[in-house]
């Protein structure tokens, strides 16, 4: 094989290789970036957009808040108890404490639905009377009354009223 068809037979072969690291690289004028003539360079273009980003960090400044700045702890801490302070400017807190210390007795007469409690027989009364419900002395009579009605009608499937009321009549 002669040289000229050596080479003739390389170029395909290196035009291949080059296609198909083309392919690799994708189509350059898809980045983000600013620079588009080589990946190198969009790379740079973004570490040099980070460096920027992140150089020195946030600093801290005391005396002004800012979007880019942050206070430190200690004015953090001083902001928070003045902020507090002066929510709390003239309030007497021995006041506050007589209105949490009275509604917590006053929680003390009502009627739990989560808990079981006990009263005695003048708190039971009251509570009935409040709304408006039945002793249980009352609720104890009506079920005997019920049950004495029941014995006196009798077994209800052999109860018919129509038959007894025909054997009853003289006619």
């Amino acid at each position: 094989m002669s040289v000229i068809a050596k080479i003739d037979a390389l170029v395909p072969l290196i035009a291949g290789k080059l296609n198909d690291l083309n392919a690799q690289d994708g189509d350059l004028t898809a980045l983000q970036t600013t620079v588009k003539t080589t990946l190198v360079e969009a790379i740079n273009e973004n570490k040099a957009a980070i460096d920027a980003a992140t150089a020195g960090g946030l600093q801290i400044n005391d005396a002004a808040a800012e979007a880019s700045t942050v206070w430190s702890g200690q004015k953090t801490d001083s902001e928070i108890t003045s902020r507090i302070a002066a929510a709390l400017e003239g309030e007497d807190l021995s006041d506050i404490a007589a209105q949490i210390t009275a509604l917590m007795q006053a929680d003390n007469g009502l009627v739990s639905a989560v808990a079981a409690q006990t009263f005695d027989a003048t708190q039971q009364a009251q509570a009935r009377s409040n709304i408006g419900a039945a002793s249980q002395g009352a609720v104890t009579g009506l079920l005997t009354r019920m049950t004495a009605a029941e014995t006196a009608i009798g077994d209800e499937s052999t109860f018919d009223p129509v038959a007894d009321f025909n054997a009853a009549i003289n006619f």
